[in-house]
């Protein structure tokens, strides 16, 4: 996720370049990433439920 009170450096229509929190499973800990890149194809979308 977008690190707090942080907008993307850079923002495009298929990727974001900016300031993120990401957990890192070696660690097990939530670590801060400068400069990174967040494809928005690469990422999970967000699931859509059933409408009743």
């Amino acid at each position: 996720m977008r690190a707090a009170n942080m907008e993307p450096l850079v923002k495009t229509k298929t990727y974001e370049r900016g300031s993120y929190v990401c957990f890192d499973p070696n660690t097990w800990e939530t670590v801060r990433k400068e400069n990174f890149v967040v494809y928005y194809e690469m990422s999970e979308k967000r699931p859509t439920l059933p409408q009743h």
